[in-house]
C-alpha cells in the first residue's frame, strides 16, 4: 500500500474505482512541503521495491498528479462538468410517476410561462440545433451506454431558441394553475431553466469530450496508474474526491471504453 497525503493548492484530478483495501495514494502538494510531509507508516518504497516500474513514458506528471490510462467496464463520476447536450433526448425516472421536471421562464405564444412534467411517460424533449446546458450532473458508463444523472433540483439551461415538448405537461403562468397539454412549443432564452426529480437520466454521447471535477470517480476495468516515480497495473480505481480530467472513448466492438485521466486527492486501487 502507497499513501502519501497533503493539502492541496492546485488539483487536477483522474480516477478509476478500487475495491476497499487495495492500495491508497493521497497526493497534492504545498508550497515549501518536504519530505518530513510524507508519512511514516503506510509509506511509498523507493520505486521497484513495491512492485511498481520505474517509467518515463507519457506525458510529465509533478509530485502531484496521478495519470490513469487503460479499458474501462464500468465507469461512475459524480458531479461532473461537461458539454452541453445536443437535442433530441428521452428523459425517465427509475419509477413512472415519481419526480418529475419543472420548466422556468420559458416562453409560451410569447408569454412567460412554466411547465410541469409529472414523470407519467417519458420526458420527449424535440429542437432544431437546440441544446440542454448542463449543471453539476452525474455520469455512468457501461459497454455500449452512456447515462447522464441529473441530481435532485439541480438547475440546467437552454441554448436560446425553439423548443418542442412532445410529452404531457402543465402549462401554467403567474399563479394561475396548471393546465394540461398534450405537447408544448417553447422558446429559451438565457434565462430559461429547468431541474428535475426523482433521478432523471437520459442516455448521451461523451466521446471527445474532456470531462472536469472535482468530484467522485469509479472506474472498473484495466489500467495503468502512473506516478512520476512509476506506475502499477490495476483492476479499479477510486478517487473519493477531487479534481480530475477524464475523457473517456468507446471501443468499436462496444466492450468498453478507452480511459485516460488526471487525478489528485485520495486514491485507492487494486
Amino acid at each position: 500500500m502507497r499513501k502519501v497525503s497533503a493539502p492541496a493548492l492546485f488539483l487536477i484530478g483522474l480516477l478509476v474505482v478500487g475495491a476497499v483495501g487495495g492500495a491508497t495514494y493521497a497526493v497534492a502538494t504545498v508550497a515549501g512541503v518536504g519530505d518530513d510531509d510524507v508519512s511514516t507508516p503506510g509509506s511509498v518504497a523507493a520505486p521497484g521495491t513495491d512492485g511498481t516500474t520505474p517509467t518515463t513514458e507519457g506525458r510529465p506528471l509533478s509530485t502531484t498528479q496521478v495519470e490513469v490510462t487503460g479499458t474501462a467496464t464500468g465507469v461512475a463520476v459524480e458531479n461532473v462538468r461537461m458539454d452541453p447536450i445536443p437535442l433530441p433526448l428521452t428523459i425517465v425516472t427509475p419509477e413512472r410517476g415519481q419526480g418529475g421536471a419543472r420548466f422556468e421562464d420559458v416562453l409560451v405564444d410569447g408569454e412567460p410561462a412554466t411547465l410541469a412534467w409529472d414523470a407519467g411517460r417519458p420526458l420527449q424533449l424535440n429542437a432544431a440545433g437546440g441544446s440542454l446546458v448542463v449543471g453539476l450532473v452525474n455520469l455512468y458508463l457501461a459497454p455500449g451506454a452512456a447515462t447522464v444523472g441529473f441530481p435532485d433540483q439541480g438547475v440546467h439551461g437552454f441554448a436560446p431558441g425553439a423548443y418542442r415538448v412532445d410529452t404531457p405537461v402543465a402549462l401554467s403562468r403567474g399563479s394561475g394553475l396548471g393546465q394540461p397539454r398534450d405537447a408544448v412549443d417553447y422558446e429559451a432564452t438565457e434565462e430559461s431553466t429547468v431541474s428535475f426529480s426523482g433521478g432523471a437520466s437520459t442516455p448521451v454521447e461523451v466521446a471527445g469530450q474532456v470531462l472536469e471535477g472535482p468530484g467522485r470517480v469509479v472506474l472498473t476495468g484495466t489500467f495503468t496508474v502512473r506516478r512520476p516515480e512509476g506506475s502499477i497495473e490495476a483492476t479499479t480505481v477510486e478517487l473519493a474526491d477531487g479534481p480530475f480530467e477524464l475523457t473517456a472513448t468507446p471501443l468499436p466492438d462496444g466492450s468498453g471504453w478507452a480511459i485516460t485521466a488526471l487525478l489528485q486527492g485520495e486514491v485507492t486501487v487494486t
